[in-house]
């Protein structure tokens, strides 16, 4: 199974379980209902964040490394504060906190769609990367200059000689 299917796996997870705590959790004394839920979503969080760095790491092209995970890290970063700030807002101004909780579905149902629309086949996107690299690594020998290796004369009085 590609890290895209295991990823698209986990967001349907996490919608179920999320759209079933939304309409299951209706007030106190469902404590052990929630547990259930929670260790889902633990199950769904150690799940997508590891496969999707793995899916990102393994379709980047060698010697590019820093600056497209700088580029992850920094749109993770930006839209992490989204959903827990739309779910708190629904919350203050006096929605349920269920309809907030479905809610946050929003967010993984769009990442499904965009993983089932817009990203391509994993196998092909690991074999451009590689080939990408082949080349630009090839690319790169062509302009560094070439050099000689210097060569070591011994001389008579155990002193080397570099020429």
């Amino acid at each position: 199974i590609s890290p895209t299917q295991s990823l698209k796996c986990c967001l349907l997870l996490w919608m179920v379980t999320t759209a079933s705590a939304s309409f299951l959790l209706r007030g106190k004394g469902q404590e052990l209902v929630a547990y259930g839920f929670a260790v889902v979503w633990g199950l769904c969080m150690g799940w997508v964040y590891p496969t999707e760095k793995a899916l990102y790491c393994s379709i980047i092209p060698s010697g590019q490394d820093a600056e497209l995970m700088g580029v992850y890290i920094f749109a993770c970063q930006i839209f992490s504060w989204l959903p827990p700030f739309v779910f708190s807002l629904m919350n203050e101004t006096g929605f349920s906190m269920r309809a907030g909780l479905f809610s946050l579905n929003g967010y993984f149902f769009i990442s499904f769609i965009v993983l089932q629309t817009r990203v391509g086949d994993y196998g092909d996107a690991v074999l451009y990367a590689e080939s990408f690299s082949r080349s630009r690594h090839k690319t790169d020998q062509e302009y560094l200059p070439q050099v000689e290796k210097p060569s070591v004369v011994e001389s008579e009085d155990d002193y080397a000689v570099i020429t």
